[in-house]
C-alpha cells in the first residue's frame, strides 16, 4: 500500500508539473466503486477548464483544490448545466491510492513504490490484500478510516494466481467518457497512454497528462463541495506524521490512553497517526528496537522516546529521498521485509521473522526486537 512517504512524492511530482495549469481534456472509466460521491461525468464537469490551484495532503489521502467558476469568457470549456452544481465554488478532488493505485504523468518518471512492483504481471502469488471479498475470503478494516476493506485468506497465507483471477474485478463495465476542449489525441501509440487500469486521466493546457490507476479498486477518487479537512474521512484522522507529528509529552500522554493495545496495531492506527501503513510501523519499531506484540501500557519513557524520534526520521528520510527505496539505507528493515513470510538473514546474519499483529503482517527482527515479561496486549 502506498503510504506517506509515497503519497507525498506524488504530490510534489504533481505539483512541480501541473500546478497553476488549465485542465483542457478530461476522461474516465464508469467505475463507480473508485469514482465516488458523483458520476463520472459530474466529475468531468466540474473539473473541466479549472485551473489547479493547490494540493493538500493529511495522512494517506491527497486532494487537488480547483479554482471558481470559470468566466462566461471561458464557459465554453464546461457543461454549464452540470457545473451550475457549484455556483461560486471551488471544487476539491479527494484521492486516496488503496492498495495499489498510483497517478503518473506521462513521460516524466513516477513514484514507484514496493507493493507496485512486487504485484506486477510475473508475481507468483502475494499475501495481502485483493479487491473483491468472495470464495471464501475473511473480511477484515483496512488501515484507512472511510469504512474500505481489504480480503486475506483467513490464515493470512499466500493467495495462488488462480484464486486472484477468481476474485479481482480490474477493468470496469461500462464505457469510457470522455469530455475534451480539443479533438486531438496526444498519445502516443510507441508508449500507450493512459496506463493499464486507469480510472481518470486529466490533461492540462501544455498538454501535460496525469492519470490515476488502481488494478486492485481499492483507490477512491471523490468529488467534494467543502474543504476535505473540515470532512470526513479526513477530519477523523489522526495527527499528520510527516507535519503535525506532537511533541513527546502530548504523544506520550496519547499513548497512554490507548495501553491496552498492541503498539504495531496503535501505530496503524489512522485516528491516532495518519500516514504510517505496515512497512514505516515496521521500520520505526526495528529501529526503535521494539518488539510490535508489545503492549502500551508496559512501554517506558526511554522506549516510547524512542518509537517517537523514529517516526520523525523513518518518516522524513523516506519523503527527501522522494520514497525511493534504493536510496534507503541498506541497513532497513524494508529492504528484507517482503518475502511473503519466508524467514531471511539480514546482512549482519540476524533472522527476520514474521508475527499476526491487528490482522496485519508484521516483520521484525528477534535478535533486538524482544517480548519479554508481559502478556501480549490487543491486536
Amino acid at each position: 500500500m502506498p503510504e506517506l512517504p509515497e503519497v507525498e512524492a506524488t504530490k510534489r511530482l504533481i505539483e512541480r508539473h501541473c500546478l497553476g495549469k488549465k485542465i483542457i481534456q478530461v476522461k474516465t472509466t464508469n467505475d463507480e466503486k473508485v469514482i465516488q460521491g458523483c458520476h463520472p461525468s459530474e466529475l468531468e464537469s466540474a473539473l473541466l477548464g479549472r485551473t489547479l490551484l493547490q494540493i493538500g495532503r493529511k495522512g494517506k489521502y491527497m486532494w487537488f483544490e480547483m479554482d471558481t467558476c470559470p468566466s462566461s469568457a471561458s464557459a465554453s470549456l464546461c457543461d454549464s448545466a452540470s457545473i451550475s452544481n457549484f455556483p461560486g465554488s471551488s471544487p476539491w478532488v479527494m484521492f486516496h491510492l488503496g492498495m495499489t493505485g498510483s497517478i503518473d504523468i506521462q513521460d516524466i518518471k513516477g513514484v514507484r513504490y514496493k507493493r507496485m512492483r512486487l504485484d506486477g504481471d510475473g508475481r507468483k502469488g502475494f499475501n495481502v490484500p485483493v479487491a473483491v471479498a468472495t470464495n471464501g475470503l475473511l473480511l477484515i478494516d483496512q488501515d484507512v478510516v472511510d469504512n474500505t476493506f481489504r480480503a486475506t485468506n483467513p490464515d493470512d497465507t499466500v493467495l495462488s494466481p488462480t484464486l486472484l483471477q477468481n476474485v479481482t474485478v480490474a477493468v470496469p463495465d461500462g464505457p469510457i467518457v470522455t469530455r475534451s476542449t480539443s479533438s486531438k489525441s496526444t498519445a502516443k501509440d510507441e508508449n500507450p497512454w493512459p496506463p493499464r487500469f486507469w480510472k481518470l486521466n486529466l490533461v492540462f493546457e501544455d498538454r501535460i497528462q496525469i492519470s490515476f490507476s488502481d488494478s486492485r479498486r481499492f483507490g477512491r477518487i471523490r468529488l467534494m463541495l467543502t474543504h476535505p479537512s473540515e470532512s470526513d474521512p479526513i477530519n477523523r484522522l489522526g495527527f499528520d506524521v510527516l507535519t503535525s507529528l506532537p511533541p513527546l509529552d502530548v504523544f506520550t500522554s496519547a499513548l497512554r490512553k490507548r495501553s491496552a493495545l498492541m503498539i504495531k496495531a496503535l501505530l496503524l492506527d489512522q485516528a491516532f497517526l495518519s500516514g504510517i501503513g505496515n512497512w514505516v510501523a515496521d521500520e520505526v519499531l526495528y529501529q526503535a528496537r521494539i518488539h510490535p506484540e508489545h503492549r502500551v501500557g508496559n512501554l517506558g519513557e526511554i522506549q516510547i522516546r524512542n518509537i517517537h524520534d523514529k517516526i520523525r526520521s523513518v518518516v522524513q528520510y523516506a519523503v527527501e529521498n522522494e520514497a525511493d527505496d534504493s536510496r534507503f539505507p541498506k541497513d532497513w528493515l524494508f529492504h528484507y521485509r517482503w518475502t511473503g513470510k519466508k524467514e531471511v538473514k539480514m546482512e549482519g546474519g540476524s533472522r527476520v521473522a514474521f508475527v499476526t499483529v491487528g490482522s496485519r503482517t508484521s516483520a521484525f527482527v528477534p535478535d533486538f526486537q524482544k517480548l519479554i515479561g508481559h502478556k501480549k496486549g490487543r491486536g
